[in-house]
């Protein structure tokens, strides 16, 4: 029985590693990316929405007023921490380069999110704080630096799309 644990544990072990490799590799292809993402959602940790603008796309730039931009992400993020992310998997969809991410994210004890989980959780179940939030993150090359097109849905934030003209 426990060779058979064994086995199965250097199985999953394995299937981990490879998986980790290769996003590694797949991220490699993209010389600059990996770091660029990191100043990204860093500044998002930070709040730091004036970095995180000038991160976004040119195309996003023009649609959304800096100031604006600013004012709607410190509303939308009150209460909200991002306390890290994982790249799952790295693909190109038309011309851009697509993260499967998982977003650790704090939220206040009434999100909606909880809401939404009551009629599956027990009664008297403290409320979740740290969630999990599963979304694909977009990232365009323009003239050699990478700028972030979609930054991952998170319904909390109004400007996670490509354009953020729907304020």
């Amino acid at each position: 029985m426990f060779k058979s644990v064994a086995v199965v544990l250097a199985a999953l072990l394995s299937v981990c590693l490879i998986s980790s490799c290769s996003v590694e590799a797949k991220l490699a292809k993209y010389p600059g990316l990996k770091e660029r993402v990191a100043e990204y959602y860093a500044a998002e940790q930070r709040n730091d929405w004036e970095q995180s603008y000038v991160l976004r796309t040119p195309a996003f730039q023009k649609e959304t007023p800096k100031e604006t931009y600013i004012a709607v992400m410190r509303r939308d993020t009150t209460g909200w921490k991002l306390k890290g992310y994982e790249i799952n998997a790295v693909k190109e969809k038309n011309g851009e380069v697509v993260l499967f991410m998982t977003f650790y994210q704090e939220g206040p004890p009434n999100n909606f999110y909880n809401e939404l989980a009551r009629s599956n959780i027990p009664p008297n179940t403290p409320p979740i704080t740290t969630l999990e939030l599963q979304s694909e993150s977009s990232w365009a090359q323009l003239d050699g630096k990478w700028y972030v097109h979609v930054s991952g849905q998170r319904l909390h934030l109004t400007f996670d799309g490509p354009l953020g003209i729907n304020y």
